[in-house]
């Protein structure tokens, strides 16, 4: 069972920056991270795409993802988001 996501990164500052994504799943997932680190030109923008998978006998339904964005170097001002997987019925 794969659920995805893409978060959309703008960099919002007048200089280049590189940005590191993060994502915590519980522990019996699987995540893809197309890009765990992007850089973007001032007010650039890009889309990151994001699968967490799982078998069909430990469905995922209902748990939560935290994913987080930060600046490089700048940990401490991350903007998180946590997600709510959809599973099996």
């Amino acid at each position: 069972v794969r659920n995805g996501f893409e978060v959309h990164v703008v960099n919002k500052l007048g200089t280049r920056q590189a940005y590191e994504l993060h994502v915590d799943a519980p522990e019996r997932a699987t995540v893809t991270l197309a890009s765990p680190r992007v850089e973007l030109d001032p007010l650039a923008q890009t889309n990151v795409v994001i699968f967490v998978t799982a078998p069909r006998s430990e469905p995922l339904g209902g748990d939560l993802v935290h994913v987080s964005v930060a600046r490089a170097g700048a940990e401490n001002d991350a903007i998180a988001q946590t997600v709510r997987l959809l599973g099996v019925r």
